[in-house]
């Protein structure tokens, strides 16, 4: 049984019933007020009884509106029918209407027939009083009667108009449209719409329509149209709207990012608009920004400097400029930014214009020509180290090697003088080879970190795992520890040979120059400190005594010891590959204490 609060339906204005959707009776379960005041006595005479009873015109039609509301699951709408007034003898015209109410499995469970009156005028009724045009047309389109406001609107007399068809007065782009709210309303159904008429004293007026059905005797006769003439508010309003295109127009034209922002009298802001660059700029689409608050859009690390400024651009009632760089969905943008107070006529800020010029572009120029001069000025300073190093160590055994060259065509060939000569001529020139293997090192090195591709992710647990293998023998024979301290879910994004050959060549330097006197320890400990990663190797050999700058450490053929044999540029690799990885090194080292490495990537 259908339950419908009494409360609910008696507050519906409009006439209604709820009919069960069961052919061929569709009972009536339940009457509201409304249907009870068009259908006198409807409330005690329909309920329960057939939907047809309600109904004033034929069964079938309305069977049939019955039948396709159930069949498609969407309402219908019937032609105007009339509802006599028994005792008045008065009869009023409705347009009823059939919606489907449907249960949780998607079935029709019920019917809702409701009834909308037609304003509709009565026939014959006082045309000339109307305060505007009025037009009474048979169902052919043809103009039978009109009031005097006619000949105002036209500036032709009436005995002109009638017997033309209306089609005579609407402009013939809207003629088809027209005609189709003529047919609707000569089917009952009110319609209301803009058109165009024909030309009137040389210009065509934009009016507002209305058409109704004309009724008698609950028969459709005719068709009233009631003309409002709105020419003079369309054309303001039209040229309002091509004023808003051409700002508009402009207004995205501009490559620089343009916004409005309202001020509200709490102190708030809010985006009142915004052109399509701070879209394209920022990678947020305008509909998402205009409206929304200030605080909303503004990334968080900004905001505050954003508002400082809003605020003394409208106490100084000047315009204020800032450069802010902001992380957007788009990417970080780096932007001159100014914004302009606009006060309205009681001195109260009512907006702010502000235009961005962006300058990520240009500071990330600047940044890597600055970055590409810090590399070309380091690179040229190791150039120049190397060669004057090289040159150096070259200039000694060359120099040897060309005077026992010289000295071996002197003498005679079985004196042991040709003999020790021969020796250190070879010892010569295997300094000199060794000195060559370095320098093909080191070119080599230098290659390679041009080429340094996309970093991959390595484990800094396995990577000193490795080293240590590699040294395993070296450490049992020098009684060594080596003490690591490493997360095995610790990773860094690098080349894993580099790291290989930092945890490498830091641990032969602890070996080779550990302390005679005490067993070797090496403690080897890493962490993450926010976004950088620490890594400090530390042993308790040798140590040796700092210059004035940790960077004298790491040079080429730099030797702190002349005991053990070096080649001197292990360190200089180390720090080759923490940079070539975007790290720093540093190292603090006590004579007879040992030597901590501290190195940091980002």
């Amino acid at each position: 049984m259908f339950q419908v609060p009494p409360a609910v339906f008696a507050a519906l204005p409009t006439p209604c019933l709820v009919l069960a959707a069961e052919a061929p009776e569709y009972a009536v379960v339940a009457v509201n007020a409304a249907f009870g005041r068009l259908v006198p006595g409807a409330e005690e005479t329909l309920l329960h009884g057939s939907a047809a009873a309600a109904f004033p015109g034929p069964k079938a039609l309305l069977d049939a509106s019955l039948a396709q509301v159930i069949a498609t699951k969407q309402a219908h709408t019937l032609p105007v029918q009339a509802y006599r007034q028994p005792s008045t003898a008065a009869t009023r015209y409705g347009r009823p209407e059939n919606t489907p109410v449907l249960t949780e499995a998607g079935e029709v469970a019920y019917v809702l027939h409701t009834v909308v009156e037609v304003p509709a005028l009565p026939h014959g009724a006082g045309l000339p009083d109307h305060p505007e045009a009025v037009v009474v047309f048979d169902l052919a389109g043809i103009a039978r009667r009109a009031n005097d406001r006619l000949e105002q609107l036209t500036q032709l007399p009436n005995e002109a108009l009638l017997g033309q068809h209306f089609s005579r007065f609407i402009a013939p782009n809207d003629r088809e449209r027209v005609a189709e709210h003529f047919r609707q309303a000569a089917q009952g159904q009110p319609q209301h719409y803009m058109a165009q008429s024909s030309p009137v004293a040389g210009r065509r007026l934009q009016l507002r329509l209305m058409t109704l059905p004309q009724i008698l005797d609950g028969e459709i006769v005719g068709v009233y149209a009631i003309a409002q003439d709105v020419t003079e508010r369309w054309e303001t309003n039209r040229a309002m709207i091509e004023r808003e295109h051409r700002f508009r127009v402009a207004f995205d034209s501009i490559a620089d990012v343009i916004f409005i922002v309202d001020v509200h009298p709490d102190g708030g802001y809010s985006f009142n608009n915004v052109n399509r660059a701070f879209a394209a700029t920022t990678g947020l689409p305008v509909e998402q920004v205009v409206g929304r608050n200030v605080a909303e859009i503004i990334p968080e690390s900004a905001l505050q400097l954003v508002l400082g400024n809003y605020a003394e651009a409208i106490r100084s009632r000047q315009r204020v400029m800032w450069e802010e760089t902001s992380d957007y969905p788009s990417g970080q943008i780096t932007g001159e930014v100014s914004v302009t107070p606009v006060f309205d006529d009681n001195g109260r800020c009512s907006q702010l214009i502000g235009i961005v010029h962006d300058l990520t572009a240009q500071r990330q120029a600047d940044t890597r020509q600055k970055k590409m001069a810090q590399e070309m000025s380091r690179q040229n300073s190791d150039l120049q180290q190397f060669t004057y190093i090289v040159s150096h160590n070259l200039r000694a055994p060359l120099a040897n090697a060309k005077g026992f060259a010289s000295l071996l065509t002197r003498v005679d060939k079985d004196s042991e003088v040709f003999s020790t000569s021969l020796t250190n001529l070879q010892t010569s020139l295997q300094q000199l080879d060794g000195i060559m293997q370095d320098v093909t090192d080191i070119l080599s090195i230098r290659d390679k970190q041009k080429a340094f591709g996309k970093p991959e992710t390595v484990s800094l647990a396995a990577a000193c795992q490795q080293a240590c293998r590699s040294l395993e023998k070296a450490l049992q024979e020098s009684h060594g520890t080596v003490n690591m301290a490493i997360s095995e879910d610790l990773l860094l994004q690098g080349n894993r040979a580099y790291l290989y050959s930092i945890f490498y060549n830091l641990l032969s330097n602890a070996i080779k120059y550990r302390a005679a006197e005490r067993p070797l320890v090496v403690d080897i400990e890493a962490h993450a400190e926010g976004a950088s990663l620490a890594l400090t190797i530390a042993d308790n050999g040798l140590g040796f005594e700092q210059g004035p700058s940790d960077k004298d450490v790491f040079q080429l053929y730099q030797r702190f010891h002349t005991g053990p044999e070096g080649r001197g540029i292990g360190l200089f690799l180390v720090k080759a590959h923490v940079e070539a990885m975007g790290g720093t090194i540093e190292v603090r080292s006590q004579v007879n204490q040992g030597s901590c490495f501290a190195i940091r990537f980002n």
